[in-house]
């Protein structure tokens, strides 16, 4: 059985943001009317992990987006799931989380977010792809794909599709 891959799949912004300052995403609507895949994405996940704040989003939802899927939330504190849905707690290292996750048997992992989720993969060497869609907006302002001050890391790109919306889908690995 293969390995199990930590893999993120998000958008940003021409200018670099994956959220608007509040952490909203509807700048993403006008955007949705290609098919990028998400559908193959999904079935070829099991386990999604995301920090609090992207949790709380989630939760305030009006549809579950994880539904079917084992949800980890990397957080020191509690959190409270919507309606009847499960989730974990993890507040320890995500070496630890993803060592853990890989010994058991499964699909790949979903690192949904937020940025500092993703770079905390990154700098334990366990994210194995980030599939980036590039949305040709300009927000001004939000939540930036990696935090300031994130290290310098070199990434390889993999594969590239442009949609007919202006939306370019970049598939990078670690070099």
């Amino acid at each position: 059985m293969a390995v199990r891959r930590f893999r993120a799949y998000l958008a940003a912004t021409l200018d670099g943001y994956i959220a608007d300052p509040e952490g909203g995403t509807d700048w993403l609507g006008p955007f949705a009317d290609s098919d990028s895949g998400f559908r193959s994405f999904i079935d070829a996940v099991d386990t999604v992990v995301l920090g609090r704040r992207t949790f709380e989003q989630a939760a305030a939802a009006r549809d579950w987006p994880y539904a079917g899927k084992r949800v980890v939330v990397l957080s020191r504190e509690e959190v409270k799931p919507p309606r009847k849905v499960k989730v974990e707690t993890f507040a320890g290292d995500v070496a630890e989380l993803a060592d853990g996750l890989v010994a058991e048997k499964g699909k790949d992992v979903w690192i949904a977010g937020g940025a500092q989720i993703l770079e905390q993969f990154l700098a334990a060497g366990r994210l194995h792809q980030l599939e980036l869609f590039q949305v040709p907006l300009l927000l001004g302002g939000g939540i930036p794909l990696f935090p300031p001050g994130a290290p310098r890391r070199q990434l390889r790109l993999e594969a590239n599709h442009s949609f007919a919306n202006g939306v370019v889908k970049l598939t990078y690995v670690p070099a």
